[in-house]
This record gives structure tokens, sequence and C-alpha cells, in this order.
């Protein structure tokens, strides 16, 4: 058997040492090898440390070892190093270490494990790399149980991810939607998950990120309203009042103070106000130093657009130059406890347009953000070569934006902040889980470094897996490693999740999702034509129906749970071509309304099957 040795006491090399020992012997107990624990005599080890712990010269430069991953891999028969620049490094150096013995990760949870059969005592892998990106990292989105979160996490760094953000003080607004059952009527309940509960989770998912080394987002949405009192929760219409104080510093809008839809995350304070600016300071140096676990605290304004204040002072000036005031002071009162903690602000709605008078007087402790959704994702974020983007005009701005004036948003930004200013984009790609999207991301995600971008938070929905987690995999891996083609990545997940069909589900899946895209058009514009389409993915579906059912009694389990899932897959599009055909059909005013309630009743209780990969309202998005 091989031994593996630590020469770092961190917690993150502590469990790439477990984690390397578990697969290990799990391939070894594949082969027929006795996994007896190896005594001192065992003379194949494998070490694992930092670069300095093993006295690696790693022969290229990386701007901040504790941020930036690489690893160093030499090992030749059971024997040698796993190297990294930092303690996330190691466990992400193990995992790829692993995977190129053979070992696959295709959806979290153990039914998504390929492990293959090996000797350890044979092992040789050599890799010298590090990672394109620094900012690899998942946003806490959707209806989530507390396992759902910690098993995507476990899965993040096995596809090359390196943090985790959970939005708010706490997850609360995620977690109950999924206590809840929000999305559910068949299970809906009416009691719903306490704050406390919530803080619990959020602990319980610190010391798991805290294990594996990777970092931690916190916060963005509610510092003007935790001010005053009320916690940031969620996106909710409030049934009682308002503190009075929150009212009188409310901004000014058409001449009255006012929350929009009763939603305080949508109203916007007088943020030209000295007062307003050292409270918001106060609160997120105050946070940070509570709150030493959290790398990166994220700083936001509110969530809404058009709804700045117009009093004679904020009108003076842009949203973002009374923003770019109120970071100067969070950073002097970080600097006064001596807190080394990144502060990550942002632009997003009335933020979009650049300061006209004021810096950031301290750029390296702040993180540049750009979180401006496009409207069309089926084109690719590139730079232009000439910036157009609509003047500013105080409430009346435009809410969203084509895919070139996202791009010019961005390059004015990138132009505006110091070089001493990290930066990552903040996308909504969820899982990019339709091969197209997932198309998209590759290539976007070989764009950042044009526009001096250091990565990618995604905002997603983590029950994002079905019925494949190929977006996943492929945001994780060209965020790694941005010269890899999509259909590199492609081939292999669907190798890895299919087995020897793989080829033939990719080019299926691939043309039913462009089908059934094109059919909901011609649905919409009910359109003859949308029964030749239906009709012709109902043959497209038949033809497959043999492939899935031959390999759902597949050997190895992973691969006989994602034949399985194909299976749902395919009647749920069955589903939905009955929906949409009663839709179209003419001189019928009921049938539509049956189909359309046996497809919920279908997705609901597939919901119960299938609920770590599968989420609802993503499903009824894409189909």
């Amino acid at each position: 058997m091989v031994k593996t040795m630590v020469s770092n006491l961190s917690p993150a090399v502590g469990y790439s040492a477990y984690e390397l020992s578990r697969y290990l012997g799990m391939m070894a107990k594949k082969a027929g090898i006795e996994s007896s624990p190896p005594g001192p005599e065992t003379n194949r080890v494998i070490k694992l440390g930092l670069f300095e712990d093993l006295g690696i010269d790693l022969g290229f430069e990386l701007e901040d070892r504790s941020l930036d991953d690489a690893y160093v891999i030499d090992v030749k028969d059971g024997s040698g190093i796993i190297a990294g620049s930092n303690s996330r490094s190691v466990l992400l150096g193990v995992y790829r270490f692993l995977r190129e013995l053979g070992c696959r990760w295709v959806r979290p949870g153990k039914d998504g494990e390929r492990i293959p059969a090996l000797d350890p005592g044979k092992a040789s892998v050599k890799v010298k790399e590090k990672a394109s990106y620094r900012h690899r990292t998942v946003c806490i989105e959707g209806a989530v149980s507390l396992e759902n979160v910690i098993d995507v996490i476990d899965w993040m760094p096995k596809a090359g991810f390196s943090g985790f953000y959970m939005q708010f003080r706490e997850g609360y607004t995620f977690f109950n939607r999924w206590y809840s059952r929000e999305e559910n009527y068949k299970k809906k309940r009416e009691q719903t998950m306490d704050l406390e509960t919530a803080r619990e989770f959020t602990r319980l998912v610190e010391r798991e990120l805290l294990k594996r080394g990777l970092f931690y987002h916190s916060v963005g949405h509610g510092w003007h309203t935790e001010i005053f009192g009320i916690p940031a929760m969620g996106w909710f219409m409030e049934k009682g009042q308002f503190p009075q104080e929150f009212l009188d510093n409310l901004a000014i809008v058409d001449g009255r103070r006012m929350v929009p839809w009763n939603n305080a995350m949508l109203a916007a304070l007088c943020y030209s106000d000295e007062k307003i600016q050292e409270r918001l300071a106060r609160e997120v140096a105050n946070y940070a130093e509570a709150h030493p676990e959290v790398d990166y605290v994220h700083f936001w304004l509110d969530d809404w657009y058009n709804n700045k204040c117009e009093c004679e002072r904020c009108a003076a000036e842009r949203p973002a130059d009374h923003y770019i005031r109120i970071l100067n002071r969070i950073d002097e009162k970080l600097t006064e406890k001596g807190l080394s903690t990144k502060v990550v602000f942002l632009a997003y709605c009335d933020l979009l347009w650049v300061p006209r008078n004021e810096r950031l007087k301290n750029p390296g402790r702040f993180v540049f953000m750009y979180a401006n959704g496009r409207k069309d994702y089926s084109k690719v974020l590139k730079p232009v070569e000439k910036i157009g983007i609509p003047e500013y005009k105080q409430n009346k701005n435009p809410g969203s934006f084509s895919v070139e004036e996202v791009a010019g948003f961005l390059q004015s930004w990138m132009n505006f902040i110091d070089d001493a200013t990290d930066s990552f984009i903040f996308e909504y790609y969820s899982g990019a889980d339709t091969i197209a999207l997932a198309r998209v991301v590759s290539e976007d995600i070989k764009n950042y470094c044009r526009f001096g971008l250091n990565g990618l938070v995604n905002c997603q929905q983590l029950r994002v897996f079905f019925p494949n987690g190929l977006g996943m995999e492929l945001m994780g891996r060209t965020l790694w490693n941005k010269d890899l083609s999509f259909d590199e990545i492609a081939d292999d997940y669907f190798q890895a999740a299919y087995g020897e069909d793989g080829r033939k589900c990719f080019e299926f899946t691939e043309a039913v999702q462009q089908k059934m895209e094109e059919l909901k058009k011609l649905v919409d514009k009910e359109s003859p034509e949308a029964v030749k389409e239906m009709d012709a993915i109902l043959e497209l579906v038949s033809s497959f129906e043999g492939v899935v059912d031959r390999n759902l009694g597949a050997k190895d389990p992973c691969l006989s749970r994602s034949w399985h899932i194909m299976k749902r897959y395919l009647e749920l599009i069955r589903h939905f071509l009955d929906y949409y055909r009663a839709k179209v059909a003419p001189h019928i005013t009921v049938a539509w309304q049956i189909y359309k309630h046996r497809l919920d009743e279908f997705i609901r209780d597939l919901e119960d099957e299938l609920q770590p990969i599968m989420q609802p309202s993503l499903v009824y998005r894409r189909l």
C-alpha cells in the first residue's frame, strides 16, 4: 500500500491526506488488493505540503501564493510529492492526481463518483500547473437543504473551484425556500424555518469551507437595512411597520420617501448623508471584526435601480461617487482595527456608471465585482472596440442591456479601477445547464482575461445537475485552465457519466435541447409549424429510448444512476410535448390546462426522487 505524509498542519492539508488515502483505498479494493493500513516499513510514500515545506521551485511567478492556486504533482510508482502554493491548492492537487488516475465526479454525492480499479503502488503522475483565474466561486441561490450545500461544497474542488459565496449574513432565504417547500404546492408548509437555525446552518457550512481551505465570501445584500435594526433575510414584502428612523432616511424619489413594494431590499437611502455613510462603514467594519473567518466581505448598496435619492446633494453626483466615499470610510475603519479583510464592491443597477469625482484611496483593499447580467445569453461576452453605453439619467435608466452594452460598461469600469484592485465578474449562468449555454460560458470564460478580470462568482441555483452536470464541470475546469476546449471537457464528461454510449448521449441531449428551444418559440407564436416540430422531437426521443434502456442495468452504480436520470428526462420531455400539443390545438380551451396540471404533478413528484440535482423552477425555464 501507499502511505501519505503531511508536511503542514493546516486543516486543508490534513483533509487532503485523508481524501488521498480514502480514494486510493477504494481504487485498491476494486483492484482486489488488500487495503490493510501501511506499516512503518512501507517504502511507497506520497508527501503532501506547501511548496516551501517540500522545497519546490515552481519555475514561474505567482502574484500572491495565499490567493493564487498552483500545484506540482510528481509521483512515480506510488511515491513522490503533491505540493501546492497554499493549503487549498494541495487539496486541488490531490483531486487532480486522482483525476489523472481515472477518478471522475459527474455530480455531487456518492452516486456521482467513478472510481477505477488500480494498484496505488503503480500510480505515476507528473503535472505542474497554475490556475488561469484566482476567483472560481459558486454563489448560493435557489432552494437548498443543508445537505445540498455541503454536497456541492464537497464536489467543488474536485472540479477546480476555489470558493463559495453565502449571500446575506446567513443563507436564510435559500434554506427557507426548501424547508418551507415554497416551490412545491403539493408539500408546501405554512411553518418557515427560524433565523437561528439558518445561522447554525451557516456555521456548519463555514466549517466545511475551512476544512477544505476554500475562500469564503459573505453578505452583499442588506447593509442599508441592518443599520436600522431590520434583519436582511431575503426579498420579502414586509407585513409590519418599518422603524420610523429607516423611513426618515429613505431616498427621496418623486418628492417622497417610500419603500418599493414594501420590500426593504429594494429601498435606497440618502447616500450623500455623511451620517448614513458613517453608520454603513461602521457596520461593515464591526461585521468584519466579528467574522475573521470571512475572506471577502461584499458591500452593496441596495437591490434596485431608478430608486436613488433626488435631494440636492445626492443629485449633484452619480450614485457611484457616494458609493466610493462610503468604501473609503470602510477602509479607514478596517485599517484602524488592524484588519486585512478584502471588501468587494460592485457595478450593478445604478452603479453601472463610473464615478465622476471620487477614487478609491486604498485600492489594494478592494475587489471589483461586475454584476450586470445581459438580456441574451446566446451571445458570447467579449471586448468591444468602441464603448457605447447609454447616458446616465437619474432614475430614468434602462434595466437591461445588450451584450455589447454589457461589455462597454465593464470596460469603462476596468479603465476606472486601479491596477492594485483585484476583480471578477458576477454572472447569472445558473448551472449552465443546457449545452448551448455551456458553449457560451466556455467562450465567456476564455475572454475574461481580455477584460482584465481575474475570475468568476456564478450566481446560481445549486441543484443544477439535471439531466447532467456538464455546465458545472465545464465552468470549474475552464476557470482552472482557460485553454481547455469545450469539446475536450464535454467528451471527457459524457464518457465518465454515461460510458461507451456517452457520445450518443451528448448528441441526443444537444439536439433535443435545441429543438425544444425552437418549439417554445413556435408555441408562443401559435405557429402551425409547432406540431411538425413536436413530431420531430417525439421521433428523436423514441429513437433514443433504446439506448437508454440498454444502459439502465450498467454494473457501475454511477453509470446506472446517470442513465436512470436520463430516463426521467425523456419522460419529462414527453409531458412537455403533451402540454404544448394541447396548447396549440385549435378550438380546445380545457385540454391544455389538464396537461399542464399533469406536467406540474410529474415535476413535483420527480423532485422527491431527484431533489439534490433538480430544482423545479429551473426545469420550467429550460424546457
